[in-house]
């Protein structure tokens, strides 16, 4: 669940910072994963006032607009069909770069000058919408920054909040905790708004045929709505959080859903056959085609609404397609319900869908709160739409669920939590959370239906131990057992992987496990890739078939910070389609580009290249104590032909190469980079012990020998091989140089190796060790036809 800031502090007045929250949320059992600042990428874009406007004199479908951005008048060709004289515009002047990489150019378009480039949300890296131009508040002023106009300093709070607190998804249950914490009052937004025209009831009939499935049922209507895109508040605050923005109406729906936890659905009425809607089960085998276009085979237990004729949505679940919301859209009929959680749950889980709405239904929304949800919701609708809320709704409400009373005795409260709460504590904070307490010693607490996670004297007294402070309560140290914990082999292998990468000088990333459908058939090798259902976005609609993608996009946006030397990687969760099932793995990638060795007053810059990398990677492996591994050729389909698969016992371990320059264009990336992948479950598994060795106190025996072979021959094989002939004194081979030319002969090379002997237990003679070199050539020889270089 995710939250800003500055919304819950719009519901509550606390005097906490974005990190002093984050530690109380947690602290109240509302962990916090991360805390992230909301930024957006704005430098260089002023707000500009379209003061003229023209068709273009060579390009009717273009207009030549004059934008006052305050220091002086430009001139811009815009192709928005939206574009008018008099809006405020967020203006890209010369030279800014745009989040997508794009810099803006003084230029001619189709003879035309253009000074610069009126933007879209889509440009701006707001959101996916590309339509037109975004259009802003007439109340901002023109001539400055788009930044210093917006709401900025404001931070993303992601919550885990776990099952039995459905109040907090929504986030006014979250600002009640801190209201409670902080002893502020919960400000709850007002409802004020006008009913016109025609009574409800003369434009709608709702009957539930399965109250026990669906026990409340409401709807209001709004007519002469304009379904158009979002005013800039809703739309910050929903993009803020990861919701994109589908239009006006829909994000007022989802606005709500966020802020109170109840989901909300509109229905196109024109849509609705009969004026009718009947709450009731599914045929089995009953075909229903989604908002996604995705047609669901249901059965007899499926919760349907539907008209006088036929389904249009799935209760709790998702709309229909054949009922939704258009630019055509002129009425609309607004739907808020309680639904049974078991039931949706199986239905969720039936037919594969899980969304917003699904998960807050089948944890439990409050059942008592619809119709608060449902006026707010119809009276954001006909601001940000101008429609018109007919008079009165509907609830159809056969049988309203009541408030549970518990008990709760104080003596029980210090029993368990081992300190004596007042008793004027106890009512103060069970009355700050919502609930009704009565008595003095033994109270009488009538506990809210938002909170249908309290059934028991325990609940409550877990609720006083939230808010009286965890921190409060003082620890018995006489139950505490030390206990050594083990790490797990996959955990040793992170762990040693982590602090490898680091000390090399690579810096630890994390990325979302989600990426576009584009990104995940680039890097899935072919596979078929696995795909969310009902993805929150185009660019987070594929379950991520390999790390890479996200280290890209992490390059991509350290280059256009002008951070361009770069070595990243990350260790997370991969996913691989097979058949019916998704396969998770655990994967480690990084990535290399830019300078190996920067500039300096006694050495000249080099460019990273294949063979740093390859530098690393046999290092990582040996400290990992990974034996009998080696190089070998390979392909895929976003390497070039300089790529390297490392190998053992003919089993794919990982591979690494220069990502090919048509994969970097996709993310904006104009340098060489160099990309490593490894099965880290494969690693983990390969790796030994590290064995204490002690430093040889005898004195080596060093030998070089150069080789000549074919020039196709790997290095690899050849090493193997001087390994294996090479006995037990012999401890150390690297190769040291590589030479080509006519002296050796065509299609040869020479490679030349670095051989060390010892003994731990004795001084090695020459005479041992030359009889180990002769074998080792005669070896060569005889497998490779190498001859000795002279």
């Amino acid at each position: 669940m995710k939250v800003t800031y500055n919304w819950l502090k719009s519901y509550t007045d606390f005097d906490l910072t974005p990190e002093e929250l984050a530690d109380s949320l947690t602290m109240l059992g509302l962990e916090v994963e991360s805390l992230q600042p909301v930024s957006w990428d704005f430098d260089g874009i002023i707000i500009g006032k379209v003061t003229q406007k023209f068709v273009h004199e060579n390009e009717e479908r273009l207009s030549v607009c004059e934008v006052d951005i305050g220091s002086k008048t430009l001139n811009i060709v815009c192709g928005a069909p939206n574009v008018e004289v008099g809006q405020k515009v967020p203006v890209a002047i010369e030279g800014t770069r745009l989040p997508n990489g794009t810099v803006i150019k003084h230029t001619k378009i189709r003879g035309v000058d253009s000074q610069g480039m009126i933007c879209s949300e889509a440009e701006l890296g707001i959101s996916s919408r590309s339509d037109g131009i975004m259009v802003l508040d007439d109340k901002v002023e023109f001539g400055q920054k788009l930044r210093d106009a917006l709401e900025d300093g404001d931070s993303v709070i992601d919550i885990d909040v776990t099952p039995n607190r459905p109040d907090c998804f929504g986030i006014i249950g979250i600002a009640r905790d801190i209201s409670a914490l902080s002893r502020s009052t919960l400000k709850k937004p007002a409802l004020d708004f006008s009913e016109n025209g025609r009574s409800i009831s003369d434009l709608i009939k709702i009957n539930i045929l399965n109250p026990e499935k669906c026990p409340r049922y409401a709807a209001r209507f709004v007519g002469d709505v304009e379904v158009k895109p979002s005013p800039w508040w809703l739309v910050q605050k929903l993009e803020a959080i990861g919701i994109r923005s589908i239009n006006n109406i829909v994000d007022v729906t989802n606005y709500v859903m966020m802020e109170t936890g109840q989901p909300l659905h509109a229905f196109d009425y024109a849509l609705i056959r009969g004026q009718e809607i009947n709450v009731k089960t599914a045929a089995k085998g009953e075909k229903f085609t989604t908002l996604d276009d995705v047609t669901h085979t249901l059965n007899s237990e499926c919760l349907m609404i539907c008209d006088r004729e036929d389904a249009v949505a799935i209760g709790g679940v998702m709309g229909g397609l054949n009922s939704e919301v258009s630019d055509s859209t002129k009425n609309i009929l607004l739907e808020a319900a309680y639904f049974d959680p078991v039931n949706i749950r199986r239905t969720s889980k039936l037919i594969g869908c899980s969304t917003e709405a699904s998960r807050r239904f089948e944890r439990g929304v409050d059942p008592n709160g619809t119709l608060f949800a449902l006026d707010r919701a119809a009276q954001l609708i006909a601001e940000v739409s101008g429609g018109k809320i007919a008079t009165g709704c509907i609830d159809v409400y056969p049988t309203p669920i009541r408030p549970k009373m518990v008990e709760l005795r104080s003596e029980r409260v210090k029993h368990l939590l081992g300190v004596a709460v007042p008793s004027a504590e106890i009512k103060s904070i069970l009355g700050r959370l919502g609930f009704k307490v009565s008595g003095e010693e033994i109270f009488q607490v009538e506990v809210p239906t938002f909170r249908p996670d309290v059934t028991r004297e325990v609940d409550l007294i877990e609720e006083v131990a939230r808010l009286f402070g965890y921190d409060n309560i003082p620890a018995d140290t006489t139950a505490l057992i030390e206990q050594a914990v083990s790490k797990s082999t996959h955990e040793q292998c992170t762990t040693k992987i982590t602090s490898t990468l680091i000390s090399f000088g690579f810096s630890e990333t994390v990325t979302y496990n989600l990426i576009s459908k584009k990104e995940a058939e680039v890097f899935s090798s072919n596979r078929p890739t696995a795909q969310v259902i009902n993805p929150l976005s185009e660019d987070l609609s594929n379950l991520r078939p390999s790390l890479i993608p996200g280290l890209l996009k992490t390059v991509q946006w350290n280059i256009n910070r002008q951070n361009s030397n770069l070595k990243l990687f990350e260790i997370g969760s991969v996913f691989r389609k097979t058949g019916k099932n998704i396969e998770e793995r655990t994967s480690i990638a990084g990535i290399l580009t830019g300078y190996s060795v920067e500039n300096a007053w006694n050495i000249k810059a080099r460019n990273s290249d294949i063979y740093d990398l390859k530098g690393y990677v046999q290092e990582l492996l040996a400290r990992m104590g990974i034996l009998n591994w080696y190089f070998d050729t390979h392909t895929s389909d976003f390497t070039n032909k300089q790529s390297i698969s490392v190998k053992k016992n003919n089993d794919l371990l990982g591979f690494l190469g220069e990502v090919k320059t048509v994969v970097l264009e996709q993310f904006g990336i104009e340098q060489p980079l160099f990309a490593f992948n490894f099965d880290l479950e494969k690693l983990a598994t390969g790796q030994l012990q590290r064995a204490f060795s002690p430093v040889p106190k005898f004195p080596p025996i060093k030998r070089d020998v150069a080789i000549v072979v074919d020039e196709k021959m790997p290095a690899q094989s050849l090493l193997d091989e001087i390994k294996e002939k090479g006995g037990e004194f012999l401890k150390n081979t690297k190769v040291f140089d590589i030479f080509q030319g006519e002296s050796i002969g065509a299609e040869k090379k020479s490679l030349a190796f670095n051989l060390t002997f010892y003994s731990l237990e004795r001084t090695l003679t020459e005479e041992e060790v030359e009889s180990q070199m002769k074998q080792i050539l005669e070896a060569l020889e005889a497998k490779f036809s190498a001859k000795l270089r002279s």
